[in-house]
């Protein structure tokens, strides 16, 4: 496929999950001063339709943004988040001196529609609009055209400069040049591809069928979170996200092993106490296309 732009890919990251942080939401998007944690803003986007045709209303997004909007408004980025991750997750290259300037850059971090969090003021998801299972299926095309409409309506950009992110971050960033060419002037998609490769959705679909043999799942529309489920789920997707050498140098007895899988489940159950990382939006809400 041709993007009718520069397209820069480079290898970096690994997502660690992290759910969205809460904060107060402002009526009106305003910019940010540069510094180590910017206002959380929130912006309400109307009735927002998707893909699928389904419309949600009162669609909210949530985000930050560090650094100030030069006066011709040439100067903004977008940094998109992975999947299982929140806008914190590339602050380590955020600050003066670093790729993400505040003192040359305005850099806009958002939320992705399928985020895990359950406080209102975070971009809407299945579990906190209260849709749960109802919530309209939505794919790589909604999520950047939320994203869109944030930097176009909202925050009055009519050129961005770049678009980034990692993992589905980098598949918004490859949307982004297929759906908007005209809208940004450089994309850098980060450790992703294009599309979903068969493999991968295998991994995702097998996790999500994991995490539904929880009996607390009960079809998606529990009140307690099943930990057991997602604990189990994201344990079998481990062997795809760390390489040959790690698990060569680290598990090589049967009690490393062991500690490595109690060190992990212990992990989980953890975040998802403090982080309520389970959401309807991580099983089976994201469509993925080959």
């Amino acid at each position: 496929m041709l993007f009718p732009l520069r397209v820069i890919g480079i290898l970096a990251l690994f997502s660690y999950i992290a759910a969205a942080h809460a904060g107060a939401p402002a009526p009106k998007p305003a910019n940010a001063s540069a510094g180590a944690h910017p206002q959380h803003q929130v912006a309400n986007l109307g009735d927002f339709k998707f893909e699928s045709g389904d419309v949600v209303k009162d669609f909210k997004v949530s985000y930050v943004t560090h650094g100030k909007l030069n006066k011709d408004k040439s100067n903004a980025i977008l940094v998109m988040h992975p999947f299982l991750s929140d806008h914190h997750l590339l602050d380590f290259l955020i600050g003066p001196g670093k790729a993400l300037d505040p003192n040359r850059f305005f850099i806009v971090a958002t939320d992705f529609i399928g985020n895990s969090g359950l406080q209102h003021d975070i971009t809407t998801g299945p579990t906190n609009s209260g849709l749960k299972m109802e919530f309209p299926r939505y794919t790589v095309l909604d999520s950047v055209n939320v994203e869109y409409k944030l930097l176009k309506e909202q925050l009055g950009i009519s050129r961005m400069l770049c678009v980034l992110g990692p993992s589905i971050g980098a598949m918004k960033s490859y949307q982004f040049a297929v759906s908007y060419p005209s809208f940004i002037a450089s994309a850098v998609p980060i450790m992703g591809s294009p599309v979903t490769s068969p493999r991968m959705r295998w991994v995702l679909n097998s996790a999500m069928d994991i995490m539904a043999m929880d009996s607390g799942w009960q079809g998606g529309n529990y009140e307690v979170n099943p930990t057991g489920g997602l604990v189990a789920g994201l344990t079998a997707w481990l062997p795809y996200v760390y390489t040959e050498k790690f698990y060569a140098e680290n598990l090589r007895t049967p009690s490393a092993t062991a500690r490595f899988s109690q060190d992990l489940a212990r992990h989980f159950h953890q975040q998802r106490r403090a982080r309520c990382l389970l959401s309807n939006a991580h099983v089976g809400r994201l469509q993925y296309r080959g």
